[in-house]
């Protein structure tokens, strides 16, 4: 891979001498230098430009053979079901065979080298088919549910936490509202229309301290007024309060945070305004809080049994034989 991209650069140099070497021998006025200098800028930042393509392309093939084709596959078909068996998958059969697929790039060798000792472990781990994916990370929680790629799994999984079948139609920018000049921006995970009009903020926290309720309020708030400049702005005179849809609120924890510490069988909370004689009002704002952890410890030793049970298994553990289950 470097020799190649040695070469290619030696190739553009030779190009680029050529090039003003001939175009040296033709400036002879004031507006054919004009012409020339242009053709020439154009014909260098063109060549560039295909030659980056040409060495992102080589990168890419060389460096995807390191990652189980199971990780690069949708491991759901198209109805959102789980395809566990085990033919879906392939995997590599050791860390020999690992090792020898990183040595074909030299890029990924260096991050794997860079690694600490459990996490070079843990990503082996993974390569060989014996340990899954922690997809409540970021990075795998954004992909797996992503509502413009997988609408219909991200759907699937708010039903069940909702406890009602719902359907995403459009996904809504995670960036919120810049309300002052010196103000920063809200960045949330996920958040989707569905077809009844309300709004889902689909969050993943790994430690709960740093997500605290107050912060979900901030979160509610901003897609409440953004919802409310586009109905203004679309209605006018026209506009009532009651047309605001329902904003409800999903933070996943995989460890639950001091201020909803309840007993260890219960990992789902519902929150939602009412009087002090318990009479429910109609807020816009609703909250669910989903506590991992909670939900490890309840089912410990014992059976999966409903979709939500293996929705929050594949999201929890890494327990391959948990996650086939």
């Amino acid at each position: 891979l470097t020799l190649d991209l040695v070469h290619n650069y030696v190739l553009l140099y030779h190009i680029k001498r050529l090039t003003v070497h001939i175009f040296h021998i033709f400036l002879t006025s004031n507006l054919l230098h004009t012409v020339v200098s242009f053709f020439y800028k154009f014909t260098w930042q063109l060549l560039a430009y295909f030659l980056t393509i040409h060495f992102t392309i080589r990168f890419t093939k060389c460096y995807r053979p390191i990652f189980p084709s199971c990780l690069q596959s949708n491991i759901f078909t198209q109805e959102g079901k789980c395809m566990a068996q085990s033919s879906t998958f392939k995997f590599f059969n050791s860390e020999k065979d690992v090792i020898i697929a990183l040595y074909k790039s030299p890029e990924a060798l260096l991050i794997y080298k860079d690694l600490p000792r459990n996490v070079k472990q843990d990503f082996l781990d993974v390569c060989m088919g014996k340990r899954g994916i922690p997809l409540h990370y970021g990075v795998f929680f954004k992909a797996l549910l992503s509502p413009d790629k997988h609408p219909k799994r991200l759907g699937r999984l708010l039903s069940q936490i909702l406890g009602q079948p719902v359907e995403v139609v459009s996904s809504i920018s995670n960036e919120g509202t810049k309300i002052c000049d010196k103000g920063s921006f809200v960045l949330m995970d996920i958040v989707v229309r569905l077809l009844n009009g309300e709004i889902v903020n689909l969050e993943i926290q790994k430690v709960g301290y740093l997500f605290p309720v107050k912060r979900f309020d901030c979160y509610c708030a901003d897609l409440t007024m953004r919802e409310y400049s586009r109905l203004r702005e679309a209605h006018g005179k026209d506009f009532t309060y009651d047309m605001l849809p329902k904003i409800i609120s999903i933070a996943l924890f995989e460890t639950t945070p001091s201020e909803l510490s309840v007993d260890s069988s219960t990992y789902i909370q519902h929150s939602q305004m009412r009087t002090e004689y318990g009479r429910a009002l109609n807020s816009v704002h609703e909250h669910y809080y989903v506590s991992l952890d909670n939900f490890a410890h309840s089912m410990h030793n014992k059976p999966i049994k409903t979709e939500l049970e293996a929705w929050l298994m594949l999201l929890n553990s890494v327990n391959i034989e948990r996650i086939n289950e």
